[in-house]
């Protein structure tokens, strides 16, 4: 089930699949990278600037930068909840933050990371305000030291 709550923090669970995990029983990585991605994207879609909004305009949401922190990862047939929440940075970049919390409510992964909407024909960013009229008054401060592992390196460029 997915929702937002009273702070702007939205939020779902899911449970690790077996090819979501590695041979040691952990989730990969790259599946926290994929999560990550599908919950920022439902979100924005709900608040009415997702993918389907930044396609028709011939936009893409582009990651400029992302930072993770990992305490542990969480183990096939762990059930998760998934937490995301976002803001305006400045003109020309958003912020989103987000967590992997076990059953206990720990925090077990969080990432914050920096999204510009570039004009895919030109290729350049616009400023956010010309396309979306307001984000979520959600506080929005990085939450992940920038000293954390920074995976910007490791997305496909």
């Amino acid at each position: 089930m997915k929702h937002a709550d009273a702070h702007g923090i939205y939020s779902t669970q899911a449970t690790v699949r077996t090819y979501e995990s590695g041979a040691d029983g952990l989730m990969k990585p790259e599946t926290v990278l994929h999560w990550f991605q599908e919950i920022a994207e439902a979100h924005a879609s709900s608040l009415g600037f997702g993918y389907d909004f930044v396609i028709s305009r011939g936009l893409a949401w582009v990651e400029v930068r992302l930072n993770t922190a990992i305490s542990r990862l969480p183990r096939w047939k762990e059930t998760v909840e998934l937490r995301t929440w976002t803001a305006q940075e400045t003109p020309l970049l958003a912020r989103r933050n987000l967590e992997i919390r076990d059953a206990l409510g720990n925090q077990i992964v969080t990432a914050s990371c920096l999204w510009a909407v570039i004009d895919v024909r030109r290729r350049r960013p616009v400023p956010l305000n010309r396309h979306i009229d307001a984000f979520p008054d959600t506080p929005c401060e990085e939450t992940v030291a920038p000293a954390a592992m920074d995976t910007s390196g490791l997305l496909p460029t």
